[in-house]
């Protein structure tokens, strides 16, 4: 059958709105007081968007549950980094984890759907090391950040 461009549209559109979606999810979740059930609700909406969006992209045929939960693997990671980026000035020691946790998860998780041959405990260990040193520096400049108040109103102490 011969894939539309509103189909191939949708795909991507849905793929891209669930990374989004999973984004600001998570980092609100961190940087927002309460209301955590609504970013749970929308990193669950993200999820499904997304998986949806892959299934059209790939084909029932093609995909399987281990590539499934894979491809969400990464869609989490990309929006850790994605997300801790945008919002670290609003929450920046959430967003010090954020960012190379995010980044480790990303990494492993593409590594291991597009070259699943190339991941190895030696790939593992330094991204591990690289995200910690990450962590490390950005944790570093996050207290010598003044307290801001962030777009949505809240005021953030970094003393702590």
């Amino acid at each position: 059958m011969k894939e539309t461009i509103e189909k191939a549209f949708t795909s991507h559109i849905l793929r891209y709105v669930g990374i989004a979606l999973i984004s600001g999810s998570i980092v609100h979740t961190g940087t927002l007081g309460g209301g955590v059930t609504k970013y749970i609700v929308f990193i669950v909406a993200g999820i499904i968007a997304f998986v949806v969006g892959t299934i059209m992209e790939k084909g029932k045929t093609k995909i399987n549950l281990e590539y499934i939960l894979i491809s969400v693997g990464l869609a989490i990671g990309v929006g850790m980094v994605s997300g801790g980026t945008q919002h670290y000035f609003d929450g920046p020691i959430y967003a010090s984890f954020l960012i190379p946790f995010g980044l480790l998860l990303g990494y492993i998780t593409y590594v291991f759907l597009e070259k699943r041959d190339q991941l190895n405990k030696k790939r593992i260990v330094t991204m591990t090391i690289v995200s910690l040193g990450l962590v490390v520096i950005l944790y570093g400049i996050a207290h010598t950040l003044p307290v801001i108040e962030d777009h949505h109103g809240g005021v953030h102490d970094r003393s702590h």
